[in-house]
């Protein structure tokens, strides 16, 4: 981990991996450029699910095409005043576990909608053309063909061996029980990973080599990367490392994902490493970069701001002729917005549409926070209601719940729009099947904006109204947002952001967690950070204590912390945490 990840060794607690003592690395030889088999994201799976959307949309009760410019108007339009925002949520339930239903969410009446290209390109233009029309897109060509790949080595595949016997009992046992663990799907990886460390060094040595890709699988699929799973992961890559047992391009990727980014923000550090590791895998292990290699690097670039760097990452990927994946493609609009160039925004997006790429919720969310980036919120609101037009009439879109069926989900449309390429009747088919509604991440954007930009708080009312009408899950993270806006805009004589509106609004936070507490205590294992709903956190409370210090000031400060721990009932670390920086912030 450490000679990937050079710069991190401030980060590192004592006694959180193994540092006794150091190790020394040895160069990585690839004995073979066999392209390797996949047994770990199979591409059967994949085509399960393809198959599933396109039946969904072409049975016979879903098959009735609608013209786009001759259907009805929506019942509810944007113009009407939604009723106000009440604690009272339809969500009073279980939390929603991962899964895509392919039914339609209103089996009564369903009104199926045909989506032409044309459409789908004009979403980003306010004035209802059919788009930016004066300049061809980029690499588009008649026959639609992808170019030849070229690639001189292909991800590695590992040579058969013989894993070590071991050499006592208890280290028997502990290769037992994790031959046990990584067998069952539903463990979590803080569980399996515990059960990998109780192997005896040289840990991968012990195990056959389908158990290394699987066990490298299993911890490269989290909800976030953070600096915890990032240390996991690399953790493992430095036990390879010193076993001399060579790595796939896969996991090689993956190396680079997680170390470049764990944080939130991105900076030199991160380029820095993953370029390094880019190099490592290219020079020492021979194995040549994949469009995934290149979407990494340049989503690590341009969150640096490496506008440059970045660049040179696209000129290398059009030297190699390797043909950009979707979610290059997504990267490359958020890029514009990161420029703050909406018209490059819009122009990025259209030639997603026109590469033949299939639009869902992910790819206009991004359009959305890059035009708000790029200083464009009308047109981002704009782009918002559209979603809401198509999500209320296309009622035989795909539900999707939960990171893990979002995440297959993606996967599932990259691998479509390279292969329907020349097949659009049956590209048609999966694009009007595909979720482009509303969901609780373009809500979120909207909501940080207003409460951090605009300062629009009778739109964030509204919006929180919407998304409690619609079902939309309301995660604490929607309320974090909302209360950073008073440390923004309250203080301030006249203004709404005022002492009654942030005792609202916390009063109505506090309700949720009391209800999604409810929730917790019967469903003790959650599938997803964002399933959880609200709770009270460190971040949560600091914000809040520095939200009614700019509103009250220090002394009903005080009395407000006060109230929160009889409510939280943190203990003795949390609220040290929070002493320390209330302290600070109230001199």
């Amino acid at each position: 981990m450490t000679a990937l990840c050079p710069r991190r060794n401030h980060c590192l607690s004592a006694n959180s991996f193994d540092h006794d003592r150091h190790r020394h690395r040895r160069d990585l030889h690839i004995l073979s450029r066999r392209p390797a088999p996949h047994p770990l994201t199979p591409e059967s799976a994949e085509s399960l699910f393809l198959d599933a959307l396109a039946r969904a949309s072409l049975c016979r009760k879903h098959a009735r095409p609608i013209s786009y410019h001759s259907r009805p108007t929506p019942n509810t339009t944007s113009t009407s005043r939604p009723q106000r925002f009440t604690t009272q949520s339809s969500r009073n339930k279980p939390p929603q576990f991962e899964a895509i239903a392919l039914t339609p969410e209103d089996s009564s009446e369903p009104t199926p909608i045909q989506i032409p290209r044309e459409q789908l390109r004009s979403i980003v233009d306010q004035y209802d053309f059919a788009g930016y029309q004066e300049d061809p897109p980029p690499n588009s060509n008649t026959d639609h063909r992808s170019p030849t790949i070229i690639n001189v080595f292909s991800s590695a595949t590992i040579p058969d061996r013989n894993p070590l016997i071991a050499k006592s009992l208890l280290d028997k046992q502990a290769i037992d029980q994790f031959n046990t663990t990584i067998e069952d799907r539903d463990v979590p990886n803080t569980l399996l990973y515990d059960a990998y460390r109780a192997i005896p060094q040289p840990r991968p040595q012990y195990l056959e080599n389908d158990q290394i890709r699987l066990l490298m699988h299993r911890l490269s699929v989290v909800e976030y990367k953070d600096e915890h799973t990032m240390q996991r992961y690399l953790s493992v890559v430095d036990d390879l490392f010193a076993a001399d047992i060579p790595m796939t391009r896969f996991e090689w990727n993956s190396a680079m994902s997680f170390a470049s980014r764990y944080l939130r923000k991105v900076g030199d550090v991160q380029v820095d490493t993953a370029t390094q590791i880019w190099l490592r895998m290219e020079k020492e292990a021979g194995i040549a970069s994949s469009a995934a290699t290149f979407s990494i690097l340049f989503d690590v670039a341009t969150k640096a701001g490496k506008f440059a760097l970045a660049d040179m990452v696209v000129k290398e990927m059009m030297q190699r002729n390797i043909e950009p994946s979707r979610y290059f493609r997504t990267n490359q609009i958020y890029c514009h917005g990161m420029k703050r160039d909406g018209a490059a925004v819009r122009k990025a997006y259209q030639d997603f549409v026109d590469s033949g790429e299939i639009v869902d919720t992910l790819v206009l969310n991004c359009v959305i926070a890059s035009l708000i980036n790029a200083g464009e919120a009308s047109a981002a609101e704009y782009i918002f209601e559209k979603m809401k037009i198509l999500g209320l009439e296309n009622t035989s879109a795909a539900k999707i719940e939960g990171w893990r069926a979002q995440r297959k989900l993606g996967r599932v449309l990259n691998r479509a729009g390279k292969s329907l390429r020349e097949i659009p009747e049956r590209r048609s088919v999966v694009q009007n099947v595909t979720p482009i509604k509303p969901n609780l991440h373009t809500y979120r954007l909207l909501i940080k904006y207003h409460a951090h930009e605009s300062g629009n708080i009778d739109r964030i009312s509204e919006l929180l109204d919407e998304m409690q009408q619609n079902a939309i899950h309301i995660h604490g993270s929607v309320f974090y947002q909302i209360i950073r806006g008073f440390s923004i805009h309250g203080g301030i004589r006249y203004s709404s952001w005022n002492k009654k509106k942030l005792d609202s609004f916390w009063d109505v936070f506090c309700q949720f967690v009391e209800r999604d507490r409810e929730a917790e205590q019967k469903h003790t294992e959650w599938r997803s950070e964002e399933d959880r709903g609200c709770y009270i956190s460190i971040s949560m409370v600091k914000a809040t204590l520095n939200a009614y210090h700019k509103v009250t000031g220090p002394e009903n400060t005080r009395k407000v912390w006060q109230e929160i721990k009889e409510v939280w009932k943190p203990d003795e670390h949390d609220e040290e945490a929070v002493n320390t920086g209330l302290e600070y912030a109230l001199g």
